[in-house]
């Protein structure tokens, strides 16, 4: 990633999982956020090439990886990949059949998130907890309610972390979410210690706490 002035933001590399073997990237997307969806290839350990799709955030943090092998155990490539205005990530490739050769595949899934409903319980406000434990290390909990508002129904809820020069360092929730309370986990393990910042924010609320992470 580099910044609009040409600067490089951060690098990353993938290596599968096959002993140092092929790994190959076909198509990018980026949501709003700055959150990072690559697809491609890599092979696997007995499995030839698995369809592979990673997630990074802003900062360049692996969120997640998804790898697909067919039952055929034979290649799958996934070559394009894109993001409806949902969030979710439609990729489409081509995976080997058992018995029908190379088929062509489209698969539609959501985007995986770290956001847990903590209570059956309506809150009667908006509101943002301290994290717990804190200070940290390396991850911690984030609890927060979203009230219940007939007018809106689902509320875009978004939590951010930030370092302390108001650096975006996560997005741990960015989805429309019902009335509940919730809780988010943050995983700090690739980050420097320090004073940190989250914020909630949705169309009716803000509200920004610190937490300490120690390293």
């Amino acid at each position: 990633m580099y910044s609009p002035g040409g600067d490089l933001l951060w690098s990353k590399n993938y290596n599968g999982p096959g002993s140092n073997n092929f790994d190959e990237p076909r198509s990018i997307a980026a949501d709003n956020n700055g959150n990072v969806y690559v697809a491609g290839l890599s092979q696997g350990t007995g499995t030839m090439d698995d369809m592979v799709i990673i997630n990074y955030n802003y900062s360049g943090n692996e969120v997640w990886v998804n790898r697909f092998n067919s039952a055929a155990n034979r290649n799958d490539v996934a070559n394009n990949i894109s993001l409806d205005n949902s969030g979710n990530i439609i990729v489409s490739g081509l995976i080997s059949g058992v018995t029908s050769g190379t088929d062509f595949s489209v698969v539609k899934f959501s985007v995986i998130t770290n956001v847990l409903s903590v209570s059956n319980e309506t809150p009667s406000a908006y509101s943002l907890s301290q994290n717990y434990p804190n200070p940290f290390n390396p991850s911690t909990k984030i609890r927060f309610d979203i009230m219940n508002d007939d007018r809106t129904g689902a509320h875009d809820v978004r939590l951010s972390v930030y370092d302390i020069l108001g650096k975006q360092a996560a997005v741990l929730v960015n989805e429309k979410l019902s009335a509940g309370s919730y809780e988010a986990e943050f995983d700090a393990s690739d980050l420097s210690g320090g004073i940190y910042f989250y914020r909630l924010e949705t169309a009716e609320f803000t509200d920004t706490k610190s937490m300490l992470l120690l390293k």
